[in-house]
């Protein structure tokens, strides 16, 4: 990816995390994106999976811990859906 289009990124990323939160002052520190992926093509077999990318200079154990709290994040909401759908 050129130097211009990390940038953009980074700055789109940036100003949609800003506009989805009422934090005032937030500021963006580093950033992990997993997107699923799957080609058109006839030869499927090795074109289906995901992409993962970050921003520039995220370590790797900051990778690992965002990718780690957001599948925890996902669990824990799925749990609690699963109780209040019960308590209904």
């Amino acid at each position: 990816m050129s130097f211009e289009a990390q940038r953009k990124l980074d700055d789109a990323i940036s100003e949609h995390i800003k506009e989805s939160s009422d934090i005032e002052g937030l500021f963006v520190t580093g950033w992990t994106l997993v997107a699923s992926i799957s080609s058109s093509s006839i030869d499927t077999s090795s074109h289906d999976g995901y992409v993962m990318m970050n921003s520039e200079g995220l370590s790797h154990h900051n990778i690992v811990g965002l990718l780690t709290v957001s599948l925890q994040d996902r669990s824990n909401m799925s749990l609690m859906n699963m109780f209040s759908q019960a308590e209904d």
